[in-house]
């Protein structure tokens, strides 16, 4: 879970497969990620990362909240309301690799497939440009 989490919501789920779940928050993340069957987030760039490099994803929403980013409204993820909607999207995620692939290829077609440095940088470098006194 993220570090800015309550462990509370995924307490049940851990006590109930325990013995092929673990919560870890103190562990290089991208090992973690690639040895996963799939990653469950309430909000969190571990999710898009994780769909990056091919893992289904599942997007926890039990409170009313409004989330940084919903990503189960961009189609990208499961969604679980609920520990019942956890249980079947963690099915769904595990048994449906085509479902993935469309995932995968809809994330690749919504964020930049280049890294952004050089053009931040060229940005700010024109905002200095023009302001001087900022430079």
């Amino acid at each position: 879970h993220h570090p800015s989490q309550s462990s509370d919501v995924y307490d049940q789920w851990i006590q109930d497969h325990s013995d092929r779940t673990m919560l870890v928050n103190h562990l290089d993340l991208y090992p973690l990620i690639a040895s996963s069957d799939c990653s469950i987030s309430m909000t969190s760039t571990v999710l898009l990362q994780s769909l990056y490099i091919g893992k289904p994803i599942i997007q926890i929403k039990y409170q009313a909240a409004d989330y940084d980013f919903d990503i189960y409204k961009f189609n990208l993820s499961y969604l679980a309301n609920d520990l019942l909607s956890l249980k079947s999207g963690v099915n769904s995620a595990l048994n449906h690799t085509s479902l993935l692939d469309e995932q995968q290829e809809l994330f690749r077609s919504l964020f930049p497939s280049e890294p952004a440095t050089q053009k931040i940088a060229a940005i700010i470098k024109s905002i200095l440009e023009k302001t001087p006194h900022l430079a």
